[in-house]
């Protein structure tokens, strides 16, 4: 009988230990599996190519700065297509466009958009200055009396 006891012990340890190695590799097998997953998608996220546009389509597209104010206006609609840059108060200060009545243009506001410079170009074109208070202070070619 005590020889059956201890038989039985030493098998019992053997089970024990069988477990014990058998909880390890698992371990290590979940460990080895995470770590195969994180480097497959490093090498997927790095396979993949980095594409270049060439055309981008749209009806607007605006720039903002850092605090989400709008700085370039590019747009188009029924009575423009223009390029517009704005101060930090919003304001137009430089304006490119093409009016929907076949004329065009550039334009340099000062601030506030008080004063400016506008070169517009419909038939033989002229370049207006204004002052501050929106009065024509000059004008190439002078206009016709």
């Amino acid at each position: 009988m005590d020889l059956g006891i201890g038989m039985g012990r030493q098998m019992m340890g053997e089970i024990d230990g069988l477990e014990a190695r058998l909880a390890r590799l698992e371990r290590r097998n979940r460990l080895l599996t995470a770590c195969l997953a994180v480097v497959g998608i490093g090498l997927a996220l790095g396979a993949v190519p980095r594409q270049s546009v060439e055309i981008v389509q749209a009806r607007r597209i605006q720039l903002v700065d850092g605090e989400g104010q709008v700085r370039i206006d590019l747009r188009h609609d029924d009575e423009e297509t223009g390029l517009f840059i704005l101060d930090d108060g919003g304001v137009t200060r430089l304006g490119a466009a093409q009016f929907a009545h076949g004329g065009g243009g550039y334009a340099l506001h000062g601030p506030q958009g008080r004063g400016a410079a506008v070169l517009y170009l419909k038939g033989d074109g002229s370049l207006t200055l204004y002052d501050a208070e929106g009065s024509v202070t000059g004008r190439f070619p002078e206009a016709d009396q």
